[in-house]
């Protein structure tokens, strides 16, 4: 999956900013905030199999049975919803990212375990279901990881721009032009 992620994610160093001109540091921020869009839509991909496999879990762990693929669709208005964190996750962004990059990610993961398999979870084993959760956390980690990284070079970014405006070395006006 690193190869996936590689391919949303721009290199860590972003060189000396004072060097470049406006115009790439808008280029560069720009793309480093469709990749971190990319990436939030990847870890709700990632988010949504880990609550539905984790869910399962917890279910089984109370002594339960495996669900029925019935009576877990019937429940995964309230599964999605109990794992939430806050009060609302919102819409999922738009992604601007090529969709052949975001896609190979979803591919990857749908290796691991494919939103269309929730009819399979009640044939799985409590070892296999808890591999599964652990391989999602694995990669939701990662993803979250990249994020950061994302957020640190944008603002650095950010920083390096409203520096040169609050300085004078650039205006408003050559925005303009």
């Amino acid at each position: 999956m690193a190869d996936a992620f590689d391919r949303l994610v721009a290199p860590d160093d972003l060189g000396p900013l004072e060097q470049l001109e406006m115009r790439e540091l808008r280029e560069r921020r720009n793309s480093l905030q469709e990749a971190e869009l990319a990436l939030s839509y990847v870890r709700r991909q990632v988010q949504v199999r880990l609550d539905i496999v984790v869910d399962e879990c917890q279910h089984r762990a109370g002594g339960a049975a495996a669900r029925d693929p019935a009576a877990l669709v019937a429940e995964l208005p309230k599964i999605l919803a109990e794992h939430a964190a806050g009060a609302s996750r919102g819409p999922f962004p738009e992604v601007a990212f090529p969709p052949e990059a975001v896609e190979a990610v979803v591919v990857e993961l749908d290796s691991v375990f494919a939103t269309g398999s929730i009819g399979d979870l009640e044939t799985l084993s409590d070892q296999e279901l808890a591999g599964i959760a652990d391989e999602l956390r694995g990669i939701e980690r990662r993803v979250s990881e990249r994020r950061g990284a994302l957020h640190v070079a944008i603002d650095a970014l950010q920083e390096e721009m409203l520096r040169r405006y609050k300085s004078g070395e650039a205006t408003v006006d050559a925005l303009l032009q």
